[in-house]
């Protein structure tokens, strides 16, 4: 038997209006000094600034946007010093859950990392591979959720989560090389042999080992703003 129309409460537009914006965020879809007309957002968006409102205060809490007095709401563009930062705090919430994770992870959560592994592998086998990048972040994200989220470890989970968003954006305005990706999956592969192994050591300079080549991957590219830019 089908249910006829549900009436939309107002803490359900917000949170379309949130998920919408965030997702239009990371993936690229503003310039990088764009800046929001809320007005016309909220024409397009068909919503009134009451929900627009909220979804732009969750997004600058997330660091996803800055709010200036007097001149506007716009992307926020991390510098290099910001983005080290973020790749630091990374470091530590993933060292530091290794033992975390090694209590609670098991076969199957492994072998569905090393899937999602898989399926990037897969992706670099196409001939395409610009068209195919965006699918490859989302993948890259999903592996290093599962780790994460294989600590059951809420308060981390929640913290890495926002970390890793933030990263997301810039990663999204890069131009990828396919060396960058066939260099990060020999590096999750690395990863994934520790994991099976369970040697925390092992697990943990592997750990290191990806994330300052993925730093410094990012780093070599012209989309992050220098200090004082």
């Amino acid at each position: 038997m089908t249910t006829g129309p549900q009436k939309i409460s107002a803490t359900t537009v917000r949170e379309q209006v949130y998920q919408q914006l965030r997702s239009l965020v990371i993936q690229g879809h503003f310039s990088q000094d764009y800046r929001f007309d809320l007005n016309q957002l909220s024409k397009d968006l068909g919503v009134s600034r009451t929900p627009l409102g909220a979804a732009i205060q969750q997004l600058k809490n997330e660091g996803l946007l800055v709010v200036k007095p007097r001149s506007g709401t716009f992307l926020n563009k991390l510098n290099e010093v910001d983005v080290r930062e973020a790749f630091e705090l990374r470091k530590i919430l993933e060292l530091g859950a290794v033992h975390l994770v090694l209590d609670k992870i098991t076969d199957e959560d492994v072998a569905r990392i090393e899937s999602l592994n898989d399926e990037i592998k897969s992706l670099l086998a196409r001939e395409d591979y610009q068209n195919q990048v965006e699918k490859i972040i989302s993948l890259d994200k999903q592996i290093h959720d599962g780790f994460i989220n294989a600590s059951q470890h809420k308060l981390l989970i929640e913290t890495y989560g926002r970390i890793n968003t933030l990263l997301l954006v810039f990663r999204a305005r890069r131009k990828f090389r396919i060396a960058d990706s066939q260099r990060t999956i020999v590096e999750h592969d690395t990863i994934i042999s520790a994991l099976r192994g369970r040697d925390p050591t092992q697990i943990q300079a592997a750990i290191k080992l990806h994330l300052d080549g993925a730093l410094e991957r990012l780093l070599n590219t012209n989309t992050i703003a220098r200090k004082g830019e």
